[in-house]
């Protein structure tokens, strides 16, 4: 949060109560130097968020739904494809592991004692995850990024009342909201949402960044996907997370365990 919102909200709570910090308070006001176009604010949040070529991160993974049910989560990446989630339960019982490289995706299910295999597409993506999304694409979450669109008529961006730039991408039917924090020493993002015809495809927030090494990550990412009727809630600490570390390339091949049905899956 910038230094003029960090002051803001501490002189709106001193008037005592959310309610009336509401109020009395009203609308925060742009920075004194503020973005004025949308592919300048884009660039250097780019600029800030890029570089990071691998990770290990401890973590958990919650499933909202009918149950609300959270595992210990263990995600490692390589940029920009490879992806190895393992869950495990609260006693440190491995209960599933996902795998993705070079296109294929493989799922160890121990709870059910079945394994699945076949492409990395986003249906397979969910069947551990909870929401359908591409190996890249949920990489880049976990980092504090979105995939953006490719717009097809100049972006906008407009200053939003709650204190955010709102950067609007839009190409077709297809339009991408991004809610940026002004602090431009780390211009973390707030919210994504991302709309087809209308309706929305996912929504992402992001809260809770911290420096890591020498970067800006989030240590809390929700995703909501209302077509799914999926949320996901992933969180973690700063000291259980390593950025750019060496990982095995068998870290990205499973063997399946012996026995266990393997189920070739595809989507339609």
């Amino acid at each position: 949060m910038g230094a003029h919102l960090r002051s803001a909200s501490f002189a709106c709570l001193a008037l005592g109560g959310a309610l009336v910090a509401l109020v009395a308070c009203g609308p925060i006001p742009p920075p004194a130097n503020p973005y004025t176009a949308a592919p300048d604010l884009l660039n250097d949040m780019l600029a800030l968020r890029g570089g990071v070529q691998s990770f290990r991160i401890a973590g958990s993974v919650t499933h909202v739904g009918k149950q609300r049910v959270q595992g210990k989560a263990f995600l490692f990446a390589e940029l920009p494809t490879r992806l190895r989630v393992d869950i495990l339960s609260p006693f440190g019982t491995t209960l599933s592991v996902l795998t993705v490289d070079d296109g294929h995706f493989a799922l160890s299910d121990h709870r059910e004692g079945h394994c699945y295999s076949g492409p990395a597409a986003p249906c397979n993506i969910a069947r551990l995850i909870g929401v359908s999304l591409p190996a890249e694409d949920l990489i880049q979450l976990v980092l504090g990024q979105v995939p953006l669109i490719e717009p097809d008529r100049p972006p906008t961006i407009q200053w939003l009342r709650s204190g955010f730039y709102r950067v609007t991408l839009q190409r077709g039917h297809s339009v991408q909201h991004l809610d940026i924090d002004p602090d431009r020493e780390i211009l973390p993002l707030h919210r994504a949402v991302l709309e087809e015809r209308k309706k929305v495809v996912y929504e992402v927030s992001f809260s809770r960044w911290r420096q890591v090494a020498s970067r800006m990550l989030p240590l809390e990412v929700r995703i909501r996907m209302p077509a799914d009727n999926a949320e996901v809630i992933l969180r973690y600490e700063t000291h259980n997370i390593e950025l750019d570390v060496a990982l095995p390339d068998d870290a990205w091949r499973q063997q399946f365990p012996a026995g266990c049905p393997v189920h070739e899956v595809h989507c339609d």
